[in-house]
């Protein structure tokens, strides 16, 4: 072998390699997300062994709703560093979307092994258990995330239904109303807390009238 011409032509793959990335870079900050992603792929294609890449991509295709690619690009970025927390949140992500309940548990508790109060994937854990109609572990969860920011909205409107769920209904208002007491301009913790007054056969205001009478499931 031509050592001079493998010296050569290692430098040139790094050189386009560099290339691909700076152009996928430009054009995922000017926001042509489908130019982006054909970029990362060819810059796989050249690298399938650099993890920031891998991850890049299953992120991308995530955020394309592409969700088996990305479970496949994120599984092999999950194998080139098997440590990184992150990525088993983000295959956590890619599961529950596809409704992979095993795989998206076993995600989960790899990520929280490697970062106990993770709360991205400790809100992910929580909306899991209530896809699967789990609502006390999900409150349990939702319990642990307010433990750690007691001003997370998300988690108290979680919490809330879960309340709603198990007919803890006093529970249910006393958590959108403390959402209330947060941010008083929340429309969507108002119209929960509307819907369990009409549930509970009081009254809250003329808005309460309003509603669907039909609903019986608070949104989130």
């Amino acid at each position: 072998m031509n050592m001079g011409n493998f010296i050569d032509s290692e430098f040139e793959s790094t050189a386009n390699l560099d290339q691909v990335l700076r152009m996928a870079d430009q054009s995922y900050g000017q926001g042509n997300l489908n130019a982006a992603r054909e970029l990362l792929s060819r810059a796989h294609a050249l690298a399938p062994s650099v993890f920031s890449i891998a991850s890049a991509l299953g992120a991308l295709d995530y955020q394309l709703g592409r969700y088996e690619l990305a479970g496949k690009e994120l599984s092999q970025a999950a194998c080139l560093d098997p440590n990184h927390y992150g990525i088993h949140a983000q295959l956590a992500a890619v599961w529950l979307k596809l409704g992979d309940m095993p795989r998206f548990f076993q995600a989960v508790k790899t990520a929280l092994r490697l970062n106990p109060a993770d709360r991205e994937t400790l809100n992910l854990l929580a909306k899991g258990h209530v896809a699967e109609g789990q609502y006390y572990e999900a409150a349990r969860v939702c319990h642990r995330l307010l433990s750690l920011e007691g001003r997370d909205r998300e988690s108290l409107m979680l919490l809330g239904k879960c309340f709603f769920e198990l007919k803890e209904l006093d529970m249910a208002k006393m958590t959108y109303e403390r959402v209330l007491q947060l941010c008083p301009a929340d429309a969507l913790a108002r119209q929960n807390l509307a819907l369990i007054h009409r549930k509970s056969g009081t009254s809250l205001s003329a808005q309460a009238d309003d509603l669907d009478g039909d609903i019986v499931v608070l949104a989130i």
